[in-house]
């Protein structure tokens, strides 16, 4: 129940930006009008994604295409996830295992699944070192969320802000370690075998999820 609890997106936006990651501009709307008014707000670059992710199927973050505006009137039965598409040469995936972290990269302008790098499986992978005051971040983002594994998704933008876009409390890892040689199934392992270490204490989440997003 506590993954179902942290897969839903809305919560994991609040609970980054007040541990102090940037996020992107987001609407969450089930209204087409409110929609379009944020598309054009952002000139067309704008990515949409489901609420929450199925477990039996990847479910890809897709680009905003003029051919996808009839498809508007379905948000009446499905609010969707609207946000400002953000720029960059570099997207990490960090696998949280207990209190260790493990951060691959991802060239973006070498791969070919665009926006979402996890639809490219043959995207170079390199194991990437985060800066101190960002790995401690990570570590507060999941105590926050009440997490001990989960895996992160941040894009680098071209004037190397951090900017959070997701995390997936069951997200997988065996391709990231197969790619990168960094041993995250011997952490796992040794997670099931031992137990977390203590975490950090969790951080006084003020506001609401309304602060966050406009909803409809």
């Amino acid at each position: 129940m506590l993954a179902e609890y942290a897969a839903v997106k809305p919560r994991q936006l609040h609970v980054a930006r007040e541990v102090g990651w940037a996020i992107p501009d987001t609407l969450i709307t089930s209204d087409k009008d409110h929609a379009s008014t944020f598309i054009q707000k952002h000139h067309g670059r704008v990515i949409h994604k489901a609420m929450t992710a199925p477990r039996d199927r990847l479910i890809d973050t897709r680009v905003w295409d003029e051919g996808d505006r009839p498809a508007l009137k379905a948000l009446t039965f499905a609010p969707t996830i609207f946000q400002e598409m953000i720029c960059g040469p570099m997207d990490l995936r960090i696998t949280v295992v207990g209190q260790r972290v493990f951060t691959a990269r991802i060239l973006t302008d070498r791969s070919r699944a665009g926006i979402d790098s996890r639809m490219d499986m043959d995207a170079p992978y390199e194991p990437y070192e985060l800066p101190d005051q960002i790995h401690e971040r990570v570590l507060t983002f999941m105590a926050a969320m009440g997490l001990v594994y989960g895996t992160i998704d941040l894009k680098i933008t071209h004037e190397g802000e951090y900017v959070f876009l997701e995390v997936n409390p069951q997200g997988q890892f065996l391709y990231v370690e197969i790619l990168t040689g960094m041993p995250i199934a011997s952490a796992m392992a040794d997670l099931l075998a031992h137990g977390a270490d203590p975490s950090p204490p969790q951080a006084s989440l003020n506001g609401s999820l309304s602060d966050l997003i406009r909803q409809s």
